[in-house]
């Protein structure tokens, strides 16, 4: 008996000496890399899918997000995980709209005061809250998955689907790489571990460059090449490229939900760059338009309000990035708000 007590003493305290050892080492690690700038925590400090209701973006964050080291720009977001400054009620206690989309609605490079569904916020004033549920890379698979797991509890009057022509393109890349959850995600208490060491280790900060660029490295030619082909051949074409058809498919099913939940469905399409520069390459945009009307829902191109302003450099962050500057978001905002109004839409007391 006394024999095996000794044995497991021995035994706890090789153990304890172990863990010991581990984290010696391991803060030793730590303090090495930071002092050489190995490891950068601010790329990866507070990014992270949601799992929780109502927003796909991690809650309660303030993030400099640093991804152009010459542009940072503040993202904060609030405690359902939406890209908005204040909390709101799970229940609407106003008129609410809910804003989905890609990039163009999330608002990269800009503040969030600066993103369209923030101005479009002002330009009600005091009488309707827009909440902005954008995620920079999602397609509409991602956006459909989020109003059916999520957006749907927050009880929208409206729903703003944003349609730019890449959501079509953006088909060909792999689902994993538009950002929408992961298996880890689904763990609970392992995910909320995984995020702590994300926003505070160089180490693990390393690794995950090490494997981000490895991985880019990797699948970068084979879907360059694949993404280039698609906007070649079919981007701007009548085409029925399975793309098209992927897209219509979804947005069917989307359109079927809403109308399932008694929800207000309108769609706008912001144009890229180019289609602002030229008034021909608008056939995506007339390929959702031809859906929109075939299924009675509002629909506001925006491509030649645009093209009219003669104003590139001014509406989007060229030359050195094509999403909309300011005052691209505020022009879509006065568009919208004019377009809800003028064709009544939604009633919403001036």
């Amino acid at each position: 008996m006394n024999l095996m007590k000794e044995k497991f003493g021995n035994y706890f305290t090789n153990l304890v000496v172990l863990i010991v050892v581990v984290l010696v080492f391991f803060l030793i690690l730590e303090g090495s890399l930071g002092v050489f700038k190995i490891g950068d925590v601010d790329k990866f400090k507070g990014w992270g899918f949601n799992p929780d209701c109502c927003g796909d973006l991690r809650p309660n964050q303030e993030i400099d997000a640093k991804v152009e080291p010459n542009h940072p720009y503040l993202i904060k977001t609030n405690s359902l995980g939406l890209r908005n400054n204040s909390d709101i009620s799970l229940i609407p206690k106003k008129t609410r709209i809910l804003a989905i989309g890609d990039s163009f609605t999330f608002g990269p490079y800009i503040s969030n005061e600066e993103s369209w569904p923030a101005y479009l916020e002002k330009e009600f004033e005091k009488n309707a809250e827009v909440l902005n549920a954008g995620v920079a890379g999602y397609t509409i698979e991602e956006e459909f998955d989020y109003l059916k797991e999520k957006g749907v509890k927050l009880e929208p009057n409206l729903i703003i689907l944003q349609f730019s022509p890449n959501d079509i393109t953006d088909f060909d890349k792999p689902k994993e790489r538009r950002g929408r959850g992961s298996a880890l995600s689904n763990l609970g208490f392992i995910y909320k571990i995984f995020n702590f060491f994300r926003d505070r280790s160089h180490l693990f900060a390393a690794i995950l460059e090490y494997q981000t660029e490895n991985k880019i490295k990797k699948t970068r030619p084979i879907a360059e090449k694949a993404h280039e082909e698609n906007k070649k051949i079919t981007y701007y074409s009548n085409q029925k490229h399975p793309l098209f058809l992927k897209y219509e498919s979804v947005f069917e099913e989307l359109v079927e939900f809403t109308r399932n939940h008694n929800l207000k469905l309108m769609v706008i399409a912001i144009p890229e760059v180019g289609q602002s520069e030229d008034l021909s390459l608008n056939d995506p945009d007339d390929f959702l338009e031809e859906m929109c009307r075939k299924n009675e829902i509002p629909f506001l191109d925006l491509q030649r309000i645009f093209y009219e302003k003669k104003a590139v450099d001014v509406l989007y962050l060229t030359p050195w990035n094509a999403h909309l500057s300011k005052h691209g978001s505020k022009l879509v905002a006065e568009e919208v708000k004019k377009f809800i109004v003028n064709n009544r839409v939604l009633e919403i007391e001036e």
